[in-house]
């Protein structure tokens, strides 16, 4: 993710890149931690609790923005959006992540 301005020799770095590679940090953590996990409980159960654990902090954090939008007013292609970001990315690529950590292993499927 810093390739970019690895090759045009700039070597200051931002918040984003800061930002990108803690992410990067910690997914790689969890993919170690949660084999286990995946293993014992399987994928459902495991998918299931990270993402109740990391979503009602992020839900509590963007409440103030969340009660001022007008719900109504948004276009049918914003909840198409979100429901396949819900189901494809969120639910199904998660699965599919954690099957893959448990049949292959961590070393085969981080990044």
């Amino acid at each position: 993710f810093t390739a970019d301005k690895l090759l045009a020799a700039d070597w200051q770095a931002s918040l984003g890149d800061l930002t990108l590679l803690v992410a990067a940090a910690l997914f790689s953590y969890y993919t170690v931690a949660a084999r286990p996990l995946i293993q014992h409980h399987g994928g459902v159960t495991v998918l299931a609790y990270g993402s109740l654990v990391c979503t009602l902090p992020m839900v509590l954090w963007c409440a103030p923005a969340l009660r001022a939008l007008d719900w109504a007013a948004q276009p049918a292609w914003l909840w198409s959006g979100l429901l396949w970001q819900v189901i494809g990315g969120g639910f199904l690529g998660w699965l599919a992540w954690g099957w893959a950590v448990e049949r292959r292993g961590v070393a085969r499927t981080a990044p």
